[in-house]
């Protein structure tokens, strides 16, 4: 009885919702702790380092972008770890660790180059969090609701970035740094609780579950396999369904075991070409003697790159990301010196952006599932440029006093709408195309998954992103002004709406 009452209770502790919230916390952790940083920077600056007005914006532009360069150049490494199965838990419990100190530091030093570290510790717990923890959620949520999950958790940890400003400011303007350090430690509390609980159950290498194509019709893999013909059929004939997949069927095919492919799928494995060619149609992992014979490559995510769909999922990353780099470095700014706000104030804006996608998130991975990403990602964009452009009124003088506030909001508001429209999709393509390779090259990335090296790459570009917009939306606003920040942001937006129509499959043959 007492050994029954231990597996009941550790099958709690990996169940889906245990390891999902495990993940979403520690992820909208990160992001709001440092978040909440955001709009004390100008007032940090200017009251405890005495640093000169002109001088305060590239301040908090390099101190924004030491947590971007820090993630930026961890991402890859993590992600490679994180496909190490053994390692994925400890490298999970090293980026709170990290977090926790950079906190810490951060609320009791007012050093710059100090509080430089503390950025650069936050950014490498952000690139651990990800390439570790979006794994966890890939492994232990069911197929058909991997879209509806990463939403969720998307848009919590958005909630997290953006809300973390505005409670923050209001924390700071009651009871000053050391509210903000109680609060941030109670966080981190729960956070550490949270991920003690739970337990993480990483699939063995090459047990993962083969990958559906987006689309039925005929297109090249990143791998150079084409789509819809011997694959497509082979993993039709998997789910016992003998279709063709679409982009809006589930993301991983249903089977009686985890870690054993079905028995048409196993019947028919065989190379489709010999040589440097060769490739499988079955589990990755299993090998052959044309497989065995190429060795996996040392970085294989880079081997993906040819993939057209890919690079656009991609780029609609990366612009989600300037946007949001751009904004962290302008928008406290921009709302004090335009509307004249207090900390307080500034972080009330900022509810305008995070509120929207705590509500959309879980209804934008539900579409996601339902529609594809295709479909997602051109509303979401579509939407997202013009609400950008409505900055240009207030922010150029055609508009003054309420009425400049009031669009000023109302552009904010329905970009908050549009984040979990944007995000969402790119993530679910870029890892369809990726486990599309790995399905059809297993050779090229050896016995191990590759979720931890395609989240991995999603934090660099992120990364990269956020350090793009810091500097460029920074250089813009003081160079021509605010309004031509947005409507570089706004025209950036309709190319991923474009892109995302062109390029994505429609998953509607």
């Amino acid at each position: 009885m007492a050994g029954l009452s231990l597996r009941t209770v550790i099958g709690w502790r990996s169940h889906a919702v245990v390891i999902g919230a495990a993940v979403a916390m520690g992820q909208f952790s990160d992001l709001f702790l440092f978040g909440m940083r955001v709009p004390l920077l100008p007032f940090l600056m200017r009251d405890h380092l005495n640093v000169p007005e002109a001088e305060v914006q590239d301040r908090v532009a390099v101190l924004l972008a030491s947590f971007s360069i820090s993630s930026f150049l961890c991402a890859v490494p993590a992600g490679l770890i994180a496909d190490i199965p053994n390692l994925r838990s400890p490298l999970y419990l090293a980026g709170l660790l990290a977090m926790t100190a950079g906190t810490i530091v951060f609320y009791t030093s007012h050093e710059y180059a100090v509080l430089i570290i503390t950025g650069a510790l936050n950014g490498f717990s952000i690139a651990v969090l990800y390439a570790a923890g979006w794994p966890m959620i890939v492994d232990a949520v069911a197929p058909q609701n991997i879209g509806k999950a990463m939403g969720t958790i998307r848009s919590l940890v958005s909630v997290g970035q953006l809300c973390g400003p505005p409670v923050g400011g209001l924390i700071f303007s009651r009871w000053g740094f050391q509210g903000i350090l109680n609060v941030s430690l109670g966080v981190l509390a729960i956070d550490f609780i949270l991920r003690l609980f739970m337990v993480d159950t990483p699939r063995p290498p090459g047990a993962m579950p083969a990958v559906m194509p987006e689309s039925g019709s005929t297109n090249k893999t990143a791998g150079g396999i084409e789509e819809g013909t011997v694959a497509s059929k082979d993993i039709g004939d998997a789910n016992g369904n003998g279709h063709e997949p679409t982009e809006t069927d589930r993301l991983l095919p249903e089977s009686s075991s985890p870690s054993r492919p079905s028995s048409s799928a196993v019947a028919e494995q065989q190379p489709t070409s010999d040589g440097d060619n060769a490739t499988l149609t079955g589990e990755p992992g299993i090998g052959t003697e044309g497989e065995t014979k190429k060795k996996p490559f040392i970085l294989p995510i880079l081997f993906c790159l040819s993939d057209p769909q890919l690079l656009v999922a991609i780029w609609l990353s990366l612009v989600q990301f300037i946007i949001f780099g751009a904004y962290d470095a302008t928008l406290t700014i921009q709302a004090v010196t335009e509307f004249n706000l207090t900390a307080e104030q500034v972080g009330a804006v900022y509810l305008a952006l995070s509120l929207p996608s705590l509500v959309l998130g879980p209804m934008a991975g539900w579409a996601v599932d339902r529609f594809g990403p295709r479909r997602v990602a051109i509303t979401g964009y579509a939407v997202y440029g013009p609400a950008l452009a409505l900055m240009v009124l207030p922010s150029s003088g055609l508009l003054s006093g309420v009425a400049a506030f009031s669009v000023f909001c109302v552009s904010l508001l329905v970009q908050g709408c549009c984040v979990p429209l944007a995000q969402t999709p790119s993530m679910i393509k870029s890892m369809q195309r990726v486990n599309s390779a790995v399905r059809h090259n297993p050779a090229r990335f050896g016995s191990r998954s590759a979720f931890g090296q395609t989240f991995g790459l999603n934090t660099l570009i992120a990364s990269l992103g956020l350090m793009i917009g810091n500097y460029t939306g920074a250089a813009l606003r003081e160079a021509a002004g605010y309004w031509v920040m947005n409507s570089v942001l706004a025209v950036m937006c309709a190319s991923g709406s474009l892109l995302a129509w062109t390029v994505f499959d429609s998953g509607e043959s």
